[in-house]
């Protein structure tokens, strides 16, 4: 019962944690409006152009990679951050590696933005925040 008090808090802090790199979607309405050169200019060229009626569609995608050390089996491990968490039974002994993914989808019409929102993980995600931030 003891080993049960103390696991209790670690498995909440890890199921927190685990939530805050969930896979969501955010919608830009800042980006609406704005010339479709602005979103060119600080990410480049998209990796993709999807033409709709008048509207276009650009995407971008940006996956992050990182390593761990994790055990074969991954029974009871969890992804806290860029940290693999296993069980003390468990020791790590070969390395992984894992990856991020996030996906920005920007439609336009006449080179203007009429709706702009990513999706995917959210490490991958801070990249697109981050740099169309106005």
């Amino acid at each position: 019962m003891k080993k049960m008090k103390k696991a209790v808090p670690v498995f909440l802090s890890m199921v927190l944690a685990a939530c805050s790199y969930s896979r969501h979607t955010v919608r830009l309405s800042q980006m609406e409006g704005k010339p479709l050169s602005f979103a060119v200019g600080r990410l480049g060229a998209p990796e993709q152009e999807v033409r709709q009626g008048d509207a276009r569609i650009y995407v971008w995608i940006h996956d992050e990679a990182w390593e761990a050390y994790a055990p074969e089996d991954g029974a009871g491990v969890a992804i806290v951050g860029k940290t693999v968490v296993y069980p003390e039974t468990v020791r790590p002994f070969s390395k992984k590696t894992y990856t991020w993914e996030c996906r920005l989808e920007i439609s336009a019409e006449k080179g203007l933005v009429t709706e702009a929102r990513y999706w995917g993980d959210a490490p991958a995600c801070d990249y697109f925040r981050d740099r169309l931030k106005p």
